[in-house]
């Protein structure tokens, strides 16, 4: 993102090494590690398995919100804000 900043304020591009490996884990979130710990390969279950919700939203102006609630709090936050 920073490159691209620069490229559209500059004009100039830079060179960027990134590892592919560790993009796409982040990504995956947890699935590598509970394949090679514990055989379980998930399934598709129309949201997150440690989490709720979390999933991208339409909005009343035609735009995607995404929301990840991953405790309690972050959930009565949301509940808050929506009213």
């Amino acid at each position: 993102m920073a490159a691209l900043d620069h490229r559209r304020r500059t004009g100039e591009g830079q060179q960027i090494d990134v590892s592919l490996y560790e993009s796409i884990f982040r990504l995956c979130d947890i699935l590598a590690l509970e394949y090679d710990a514990l055989g379980v390969v998930r399934e598709r279950n129309g949201s997150h398995a440690h989490a709720a919700p979390h999933n991208h939203y339409p909005t009343a102006d035609g735009k995607w919100i995404a929301i990840a609630c991953t405790n309690d709090r972050i959930y009565r936050r949301l509940n808050g804000v929506m009213g």
